[in-house]
């Protein structure tokens, strides 16, 4: 089945989505994300098949609110929060609130308590973790053309910005592995690509209308 046929709700490149959900909460999609909804009166579910999103949960007495993303699993013990899976990390980031968030890692569950501020990210790849606490003005900073790295790998940063970027984008073997950190505006995301690889003299070339490489030649 097709990621559009498993999807509720689907966004494309550049696009970012505000939707209201059936209890009353709001989640906002970024571009190349799709969500799928499981509502019930005992139970809200949210999905996250591709991309990320970033919800406001409406409280609800006796009905928890989950997101799944993967093995990622987020209960909302607060109001706000995002998930997020680029390339092979998946991360969980609190808002205002908290959250309870749960990983299987094929080695048995990890599950921790995030308070306003923290995020948790999962390596999928190299099934580790790192964590972190970014102050209010950039949490979820996607949502305002602003993307946020603290030594994260090359990959993970250019999927995510690669959402607003037009055709696909590949990073050279064996270059996506560096840690980079850094604050990318959206508006550009050219620009943005060459930011993320000028400090290890990285390139970025369009071989087609649809398709940009970055590399370290």
């Amino acid at each position: 089945m097709t990621l559009r046929a498993r999807a509720d709700v689907i966004t494309g490149t550049g696009e970012v989505r505000r939707v209201p959900l059936p209890d009353g909460s709001a989640a906002t999609l970024g571009p190349d994300s799709a969500l799928r909804l499981a509502f019930t009166p005992g139970a809200r579910t949210v999905d996250l098949l591709a991309g990320m999103v970033y919800v406001d949960v409406a409280p609800q007495a006796g009905a928890p609110f989950r997101a799944v993303c993967g093995p990622l699993t987020v209960v909302a013990l607060g109001t706000a929060f995002e998930v997020s899976h680029d390339a092979s990390w998946l991360t969980a980031a609190a808002d205002t609130g908290r959250i309870a968030v749960r990983l299987d890692r094929g080695t048995g569950p990890f599950e921790t308590t995030l308070e306003p501020g923290d995020w948790l990210a999962f390596d999928e790849s190299a099934r580790s973790t790192a964590s972190g606490s970014r102050d209010a003005g950039l949490r979820a900073a996607w949502r305002d053309n602003v993307v946020v790295a603290e030594r994260e790998p090359i990959a993970v940063v250019v999927a995510r910005i690669a959402r607003w970027h037009p055709g696909r984008v590949v990073v050279a073997p064996g270059f996506g592995d560096r840690r980079v950190s850094g604050i990318f505006d959206l508006r550009d995301p050219r620009r943005a690509l060459e930011a993320v690889v000028a400090p290890f003299d990285g390139h970025v070339r369009d071989l087609s209308p649809w398709l940009t490489v970055l590399s370290k030649i």
